[in-house]
């Protein structure tokens, strides 16, 4: 069995350019991790479909992947067009009309009626993650003629941002809750919820999951400035955070969006949650097979700040190029990784984290995998809570997680280094963790590895030990390490 060549985790959007099953193979093979379908485009069969792909190629390929299902909130976006595509040029004159038909270069059309009625002359509308600016120079609440101010390349379905229009939306849409249900009957590992703004949106998406019967795990996305605000309540919610600097970028100064984004990945790594840094990381590789050097500069500097995962959208969604797309991510992240420090990405994060056994033993893993330089850390694991504890150490070597719980496996694929293995048995000794992973070829005679352990047989409890074990020769049978290991 071959690992990636790099441990922070690479997150790839499927669309029409990669969701046949010889593409979604070869997306694996290249270096994905999480899968991402953007449920504000296809349809439910198109998905359901793409989610069987996913999961038949996961199982050829024999190997964990996570499948993330991106709820589209309260997005506004452009309607139907009678092209692929429509050319905005700089200075002309376009009406944006409230309804469903089918628009042109000349008449766009957007389903959200609010928009419309709030649109009053002096309003700025950014089209495609701002690339595309109109200014409103006319508004009747049925329509607006609108002056194109930076043109572009515009496809349906692309989202439109209104800065400064009074718009109050609900964060979960009555076609949230649809797809909800949508991805509880599709087995989703993860659901990413749009423009959050407090952590009541995230409790009320875990109350839909749960009603629906899903386990799945909440990525909060972070696109408004009351999000950025309310993060740290956001994050005692969330199971994890996207920096989605696309709409980011427009709802506050773009200038600010570096910075921002090192806050948002600060906040994440002191909570011990996985965050996933997107948007435009290879934009250019939508069209052209290699990547500007700025693009190779932004997806390093993202590792550096201490990003579990960088996602690509377009890239692969809908580009010419989706499996150079992840290559081309994977050769960043393999020459970044080497030049991080080790131990955890940000100062004093160890002062502030929560002072648990769980989190002590973490800590002193990392150190102790560090100093004597063993080959892996071994963490058997109920709901995967000390894989990530030890993972925001960053420790520099892989972490292989232990799991009965297919769903923790598959989340698992979003935190950096970590590694899962699907178990029938809760309980083990060190030997049973060791003997798969020289079948392997993970390990050989004479590497040490570090291994935790807890009280607690099949469900979460707190991790309370680690020992250093050399591997010897053929498997021996020893006394199990506690009464089993397990942890939460």
């Amino acid at each position: 069995m071959r690992l990636p060549q790099h441990k922070t985790k690479i997150v790839a959007t499927l669309g029409p350019a990669s969701r046949s099953a010889t593409v979604v193979r070869r997306l694996l093979r290249a270096g994905v991790a999480v899968f991402r379908l953007n449920l504000s485009h296809g349809t439910e069969a198109e998905h359901r479909a793409t989610v069987e792909r996913v999961r038949a190629a996961a199982a050829a390929e024999g190997r964990p992947v996570g499948l993330l299902m991106d709820l589209p909130g309260p997005k506004i976006r452009i309607g139907r067009l009678a092209a692929p595509s429509v050319l905005l040029k700089r200075g002309q004159s376009v009406l944006l009309h409230a309804g469903d038909r089918v628009g042109d270069a000349e008449h766009l059309y957007c389903p959200c009626k609010p928009l419309l009625r709030a649109l009053r002359r002096g309003h700025r509308l950014y089209l495609a993650d701002g690339t595309i600016q109109l200014a409103v120079e006319m508004a009747d609440g049925v329509s607006a003629r609108c002056r194109v101010l930076v043109g572009g390349e515009l496809r349906p379905g692309k989202g439109i941002s209104a800065p400064g229009v009074p718009l109050d939306l609900a964060t979960v849409t009555r076609r949230d809750r649809e797809l909800i249900r949508l991805a509880a009957a599709c087995g989703a590992d993860l659901v990413s919820v749009s423009f959050v703004r407090r952590a009541a949106d995230i409790r009320q998406v875990r109350r839909l999951l749960d009603r629906a019967g899903s386990r799945a795990r909440i990525v909060a996305k972070i696109e408004r400035g009351e999000a950025v605000a309310a993060i740290d309540a956001i994050l005692e919610e969330a199971d994890g955070l996207m920096v989605a600097r696309g709409d980011l970028g427009v709802e506050t100064p773009i200038a600010a969006v570096p910075i921002l984004q090192k806050r948002l990945i600060a906040a994440a790594n002191r909570a011990g949650k996985p965050v996933i840094t997107a948007t435009q990381m290879l934009d250019s590789m939508v069209a052209n097979p290699r990547p500007t050097r700025a693009e190779v500069a932004d997806i390093a500097n993202a590792i550096l700040d201490g990003t579990d995962a960088v996602m690509l959208s377009d890239e692969t969604a809908v580009g010419r190029y989706p499996v150079e797309a992840v290559r081309t991510m994977a050769a960043v992240a393999r020459e970044t990784e080497p030049t991080l420090p080790p131990g955890p990405p940000h100062r004093r994060l160890t002062d502030v984290a929560r002072p648990t056994v769980t989190e002590a033993i973490s800590r002193g893993v990392a150190q102790a995998a560090a100093m004597l330089g063993v080959r892996a850390i071994l963490t058997p694991t109920h709901s995967g809570h000390t894989a990530r504890s030890i993972a925001r150490q960053r420790p520099g070597t892989w972490i292989y997680a232990f799991s009965c719980d297919p769903v923790v496996c598959n989340c698992l694929m979003l935190s950096h280094g970590v590694w899962p293995f699907l178990r029938e048995s809760a309980a083990v000794d060190p030997d049973e963790l060791i003997a798969p992973l020289r079948a392997a070829r993970l390990l050989r005679r004479g590497d040490q590895v570090v291994l935790t352990w807890g009280r607690a047989v099949g469900r979460s409890g707190e991790t309370y030990a680690m020992r250093v074990e050399r591997v010897e020769g053929p498997a021996r049978r020893r006394p199990a390490a506690g009464a089993a290991a397990r942890e939460p």
